[in-house]
């Protein structure tokens, strides 16, 4: 009867504490997935800069368009607090979107640029080495690629 009882019980002991959950943030189901893809972006550094100025994305704003009242300095923008920096300021996430069009050129031409890495490799082809081929074992070098087979 012990022997049962002992395998009945549940490992979690506080319920209140999911550890091992991860709470990720998540999308407004009325947002347009279809033609965007839509991405959280922590507002550190030049990352919001990089993104909006020198890429495609664009920011989401809500949806009447006037600055919202929690003075986060983004005016109509959508964001939520994700953190705490270092020097102990919050840290804000900034919800992007990219045009999907752009957005599957981009992750194209990120897969072939990987995809012609490890065909140097596969060669024997070190990135930043000073000669190319400086080993390559006599079967030849494999690279297993997981799920892309």
């Amino acid at each position: 009867m012990r022997e049962e009882t002992i395998k009945a019980e549940r490992r979690r002991r506080n319920s209140d504490g999911l550890a091992g959950v991860r709470n990720r943030l998540g999308i407004s189901a009325d947002l347009d997935t279809k033609n965007f893809v839509y991405r959280w972006v922590n507002d550190e550094g030049t990352r919001i800069h990089d993104l909006t100025v020198n890429d495609d994305w664009d920011f989401v704003e809500s949806r009447d368009g006037k600055a919202k009242p929690d003075a986060t300095g983004l005016g109509a923008n959508i964001t939520v607090p994700v953190g705490v920096a270092k020097n102990g300021d919050a840290v804000k996430g900034v919800l992007l979107r990219k045009r999907k069009d752009y957005h599957d050129e981009d992750e194209l031409a990120k897969r072939r640029r990987i995809d012609e890495l490890e065909a140097g490799l596969k060669q024997g082809a070190t990135p930043g080495a000073d000669q190319d081929r400086q080993y390559v074992p006599a079967a030849g070098i494999r690279i297993e690629t997981g799920s892309r087979g």
